[in-house]
């Protein structure tokens, strides 16, 4: 009889495990795509970043990037052309390194300006989330509107998220680089500022 209960006890237990490990796999998988998506907004704030910054340099002759500073973005933006996996830390760094050491205060202030506006018209159509809301508003780089509009509601969507297939393969430690795909407005604002620094450069 205590063989049998013994036995009894150790099919329960298999079966437990048998109930509980879908379960449990499911939630890892859950957890690893919420930490590609987090990684992927990092990324995509890169590209937004980027296109703040080159509607400021060819928009307003006082901001425009002086010839070191040219140096020193396009030096970043070939970097992150031959990067086929763009994850979140790499992202942050590029930015810490153009807010803390390239732009001028003046040209901070500009390129948060051009976020808080983003991320307000964001709002209003429900997609802006998340840490980049406080990112130029934690400078306090005042409350202006620049005046300039932000896009269309879809366009907002896709410049804070990539797509549940893209999220798979990245969370998988596939390749991800959202800021050299031109369907993206991320894309075009990179190609946009690779072209102009390049052809600064040149002197065209």
């Amino acid at each position: 009889m205590r063989t049998s209960t013994g036995l009894y006890a150790v099919i329960a237990a298999l079966l437990s495990l048998l109930l509980v490990s879908p379960a449990f796999g499911q939630s890892r998988g859950n957890t690893e795509l919420q930490a590609a998506r987090a990684e992927a907004e990092t990324v995509l704030d890169l590209g937004r970043l980027l296109g703040f910054v080159y509607r400021m340099t060819t928009e307003f002759e006082a901001l425009e990037l002086s010839d070191s500073q040219v140096r020193e973005m396009l030096e970043i933006l070939r970097q992150i052309r031959g990067t086929a996996r763009l994850d979140g830390p790499t992202a942050e760094g590029y930015m810490t390194r153009i807010e803390d050491r390239i732009l001028t205060a003046g040209q901070l202030i500009h390129t948060d300006r051009l976020w808080i506006q983003s991320e307000r018209d964001r709002g209003n159509d429900g997609s802006g989330t998340g840490v980049a809301q406080q990112r130029g508003a934690s400078r306090g780089a005042g409350d202006e509107r620049t005046g300039e509009g932000s896009g269309t509601s879809s366009e907002h969507q896709s410049e804070r998220t990539a797509d549940a297939g893209e999220l798979a393969v990245f969370a998988a430690g596939g390749d991800f680089n959202p800021l050299l795909d031109t369907s993206r407005p991320q894309g075009q604002s990179f190609e946009a500022l690779y072209t102009y620094l390049d052809d600064r450069i040149k002197g065209r």
